[in-house]
């Protein structure tokens, strides 16, 4: 008979989460754990460095491509935590398969000199945000091979409170990983990205005082979702310590986001290599 199993780990946003899904979870404390009389649990400590090396858009709706690398950390004590996709925070495991959990962190803004279709918007500038996140997860096992893996369904909700008004963002993601053999994970996702009207504005609309500057017509962004994007990652485990990570990663701008004259490509592809390191 068919049965699922059900689990709990996060693998957190496109864009560090091909970084950091190699076989970690994020820190969680369950909920009711210690009993009445039992004895404490030892502290759980983990502690992880590695880099990244991506090849993507220089920016959200660019042509031209940039090549960056970027190293990161990844720090766990009991329910805290210290990584690049949450920023400092709490998570926490309210019930057997659903991770919860705020972080403090830093949202990255757009620079006009980062491509000529910019020139005269301005910058967006970064600051300080606070993000939610929930993550699901769930095995089947025991039914066929089309079914059998280990599925995760995410959300993640980001508000910036310093520098420019970003509004709230975020992405609902659902991704499947399987094991091939010992040393090898394969995790493919889709995900679908919003915003409120204070970010579609920033990063898509274009007001009168920027027309003056760049010559692009006045336009409004209004929708909810912005973009729809897939990946694959492929992961392959040196040693119980050391990962390598390979990923590629496609990205559809939709509806008024798409059609934006900011845009200079709807179809967003990035590339990206990497390791991580389990101290």
């Amino acid at each position: 008979m068919p049965t699922t199993r059900f689990q709990t780990t996060s693998c957190g946003k496109f864009f560090w989460g091909s970084a950091l899904c190699l076989g970690l979870a994020l820190p969680v404390v369950e909920a009711g754990a210690e009993e009445a009389g039992s004895k404490p649990a030892a502290p759980e400590i983990k502690s992880v460095i590695g880099a990244l090396a991506m090849y993507r858009p220089e920016y959200l709706g660019g042509d031209d491509h940039e090549l960056i690398g970027l190293p990161f950390i990844d720090l766990q004590y009991n329910q805290y935590f210290f990584n690049p996709i949450n920023g400092a925070g709490v998570g926490m495991r309210p019930v057997e398969a659903l991770t919860v959990g705020l972080g403090l962190g830093y949202a990255f803004g757009r620079d006009q000199d980062d491509a000529d279709r910019l020139e005269g918007l301005g910058d967006i500038d970064g600051g300080a945000k606070v993000s939610f996140f929930a993550d699901y997860k769930f095995e089947i096992t025991d039914t066929s091979p089309v079914l059998d893996a280990s599925y995760t369904l995410g959300l993640t909700v980001d508000h910036q409170f310093t520098g420019d008004d970003t509004g709230v963002s975020g992405d609902l993601g659902f991704s499947r990983n399987d094991r091939l053999g010992e040393r090898f994970m394969i995790i493919n996702g889709v995900k679908a990205f919003f915003g409120s009207d204070a970010f579609q504005d920033a990063w898509f609309g274009i007001s009168e005082r920027q027309t003056l500057r760049s010559g692009l017509p006045v336009y409004d962004s209004d929708d909810v979702f912005h973009s729809a994007g897939v990946s694959t990652r492929l992961l392959y485990f040196v040693t119980r310590e050391l990962n390598l990570i390979t990923a590629v990663s496609y990205q559809k701008l939709i509806g008024d986001a798409g059609e934006s004259p900011v845009v200079e490509s709807q179809d967003q592809m990035s590339y990206q290599l990497g390791f991580s390191y389990a101290l």
